[in-house]
């Protein structure tokens, strides 16, 4: 089989990779809505404290369900429970710290898709993580976003800190409740 055979235009490939970030091929089956949270906690460039600050919420409100959706491999609280329960809903693995349910990814999502986790009845605070990992515009962090009893944007004490946090909260809806942490 000669190179040429198998190889696809670059203009297919681009296609193919822009509707693949669109969703394109994203599963229907992925149902957010039972999962509205209390607090969204977001941070607008990574390292800016987002998963500390999300686990002090939920901390703070006794028994809490804490989602984390940053991949694996950049976990702010892979390390943070007590007690490990491993995977308890498919893509979800699942640890406890104290009297808060911690859930992290089980693993990188090529497409972009990320599984729902199963309710708790708790309240839920939501680590959505930066938006290196999630733009705005993806329609289930924006659904998370705009459902979420209060958004906490999280930034360092930096000059583009600052911008990126202001340009980050002009992009939320207006009606969004917002907290900042600095």
């Amino acid at each position: 089989m000669n190179r040429a055979a198998v190889s696809a235009p670059l203009e297919q490939v681009k296609a193919a990779w822009a509707a693949l970030d669109a969703g394109a091929f994203a599963s229907p089956s992925v149902d957010w809505r039972m999962n509205r949270p209390t607090v969204a906690v977001l941070g607008t460039h990574g390292g800016s404290g987002a998963s500390t600050i999300a686990l002090a919420i939920a901390e703070a409100l006794g028994e809490a369900h804490l989602l984390e959706l940053a991949p694996p491999d950049t976990s702010g609280l892979i390390a943070a429970t007590t007690a490990e329960l491993g995977e308890v809903t498919p893509g979800w693995w699942r640890g406890q710290r104290g009297e808060v349910i911690v859930e992290y990814l089980a693993r990188r999502s090529l497409t972009g898709v990320i599984p729902a986790p199963a309710g708790s009845g708790l309240p839920l605070v939501v680590d959505v993580a930066d938006l290196a990992h999630h733009r705005l515009e993806t329609p289930m962090v924006r659904r998370l976003l705009d459902s979420a009893r209060l958004v906490v944007l999280t930034a360092s004490a930096t000059v583009p800190g600052w911008r990126r946090l202001a340009a980050t909260a002009q992009q939320l809806a207006p009606d969004v409740p917002l907290a900042f942490a600095v």
